[in-house]
């Protein structure tokens, strides 16, 4: 492979991790209303005996809509980082098969490799961390 196409390569990778540290924030921020919206009408319907055990209120209302909104959102993000670099991927492949001058000094199947391990765990390891730690905010914030 040509020094041309590894740089062309790892700045489409590039791209793609810039592109999802950048969306994970502000999608995080859009859905985090209708997790709000969940926990306002949760705390509408309290009942006054609940008022007087809010941790217990808490623990038993409000953290299951958290974790299933937490839940939620990762798998949606994942999806969609692991849909993006499937492209990546797949145009790789794609390459690598119609490389006509494809000899012992081309090294394909290394940026296959690489980008086919991308694939597979990339997106599902750039996304945990905004979403964990958006997740131990709000959970802090509850308690």
């Amino acid at each position: 492979m040509d020094d041309l196409n590894a740089i062309s390569i790892r700045r489409q990778i590039l791209d793609w991790r810039d592109k999802l540290l950048s969306e994970v924030p502000h999608r995080l921020e859009r859905e985090l209303v209708v997790l709000f919206n969940q926990i306002d009408r949760r705390i509408d319907q309290m009942r006054l005996k609940d008022s007087f055990s809010s941790k217990k209120f808490i623990e038993k209302e409000i953290k299951p809509l958290l974790e299933i909104w937490v839940g939620n959102e990762t798998r949606a993000i994942m999806r969609d980082a692991n849909k993006e670099l499937q492209q990546i991927h797949d145009a790789v492949i794609e390459a690598s098969q119609s490389n006509i001058d494809f000899d012992a000094d081309d090294d394909w199947s290394s940026y296959v490799e690489v980008v086919s391990g991308l694939v597979t765990a990339g997106g599902a390891l750039a996304a945990i961390p905004t979403v964990i730690t958006l997740s131990t905010s709000a959970s802090q914030n509850l308690d």
